[in-house]
Order: C-alpha cells, then sequence, then structure tokens
C-alpha cells in the first residue's frame, strides 16, 4: 500500500512537471505571435499598446481588443512616415506630428467600444498632456483670452476638481461637460486663472 502511495505521488509529481514544461513551452513557441497584428505583410508588436492601454484605464477596458481596434487605424494615418512606422513594427506605441487630433480620436473610439466596467473612473492626472494642449488650442481660437489666462493654473484646477468624479464614460462624453455642474467647475477655474496671470503681469 506504502508503495501504491509512493508511486501515486511520483505520478502526480510527473504530471505537475509535464503541464508546467506544457505551459513554457507554449508561451516560448506561441507566445510571440498572441500580441502581434499583421498589417500590410508586416507583424506588429501590441504588447507596448496594450500595456499603455492598461497603465491607463486598468481593468476598465479589454486592452487587447482596444489595440486590435487602434493600431490598423494608427497604421493607415502614419503609414506615409517611414520613420515613424518603423518605430511602430518595434513595438512603440507614440503619438506623433499634426494628426494627434485624428489619433485622439481613434483611440477614443475603440476605448468606448471595448468598456468592460463603466464605473471605472480613470486618474485625470495620466492626460494631464492633453487638457493642457486642447486648452491651448482653444485659445488660440479665443484671441481675447490669449495673455489673460494661465493655462498650467487653469488646468490644475479643472484636474484637482474634476478628479474622481468622472466615470470612463463621462470623461470621454462631449455631452459631460455642457453639464451645469461641470461649467461651474471649468468657469470658476478659468477666473482663478485669469487672476493669478493678472497677478504675474
Amino acid at each position: 500500500m506504502k508503495k501504491f502511495g509512493n508511486s501515486f505521488n511520483i505520478g502526480i509529481a510527473l504530471l505537475i512537471g509535464v503541464g508546467i514544461l506544457c505551459t513554457f513551452l507554449k508561451e516560448k513557441l506561441f507566445g510571440a505571435n498572441k500580441h502581434e497584428i499583421k498589417i500590410a505583410g508586416h507583424r506588429i508588436n501590441s504588447k507596448p499598446c496594450i500595456g499603455a492601454i492598461h497603465e491607463l484605464f486598468s481593468h476598465a477596458v479589454d486592452s487587447t481588443k482596444v489595440c486590435d481596434c487602434f493600431i490598423p487605424q494608427y497604421y493607415e494615418i502614419i503609414k506615409t512616415n517611414s520613420e515613424t512606422v518603423e518605430k511602430l513594427y518595434a513595438g512603440f506605441f507614440i503619438f506623433e506630428g499634426e494628426k494627434k487630433d485624428s489619433l485622439e480620436k481613434i483611440l477614443k473610439n475603440c476605448v468606448t467600444n471595448n468598456i468592460i466596467d463603466t464605473n471605472y473612473k480613470p486618474d485625470l492626472e495620466k492626460f494631464r498632456s492633453v487638457f493642457v494642449r486642447q486648452f491651448n488650442d482653444s485659445l488660440i481660437r479665443n484671441p481675447d483670452l490669449v495673455n489673460k489666462v494661465n493655462a498650467d493654473s487653469f488646468c490644475n484646477c479643472v484636474i484637482q476638481r474634476l478628479n474622481g468624479r468622472l466615470t470612463i464614460k463621462q470623461f470621454y462624453s462631449n455631452n459631460y461637460y455642457d453639464a451645469d455642474s461641470a461649467q461651474e467647475i471649468i468657469n470658476n477655474c478659468m477666473r482663478q486663472s485669469i487672476n493669478l496671470a493678472k497677478m504675474h503681469q
């Protein structure tokens, strides 16, 4: 009976060992293809994209599906820029040049179509550069405000007051920023930044 028990334990150990070996070989032999997207005859590594999306939204979205959606459209926009394409083939997840707005719109669509947790509240600090750039772009369209507003102060104020309050859907909803509560925050931050700009003149 004891001999049978020893044989049984050895058999279990062997099965576990084989299972670990199979998992290892599967990862080594097939894992590289799991995160590749074929575009124009090239294999593009989607891991950097998946990592970046996960960093921004954690488990609130399906990062793999977001990148499967985003990368082919990204390629179509940047395919005439050979240097950027080479970086994409190498696995870099980048936004470059004058086409940032188009890329951000594509990313927005890919993210909103693959949300898993609609109650997730993104960390707005991670989107600071987007806030600042969009605000500066809006200033260009409002020449009366140029040199009257402290952009950094405005963005700091908006991020601080909205952070932790916006769900991922609200963050990407244009309608949310038209709501009275959001407008009140934006207007207060605008007045604060204008006063700060006056103090530094």
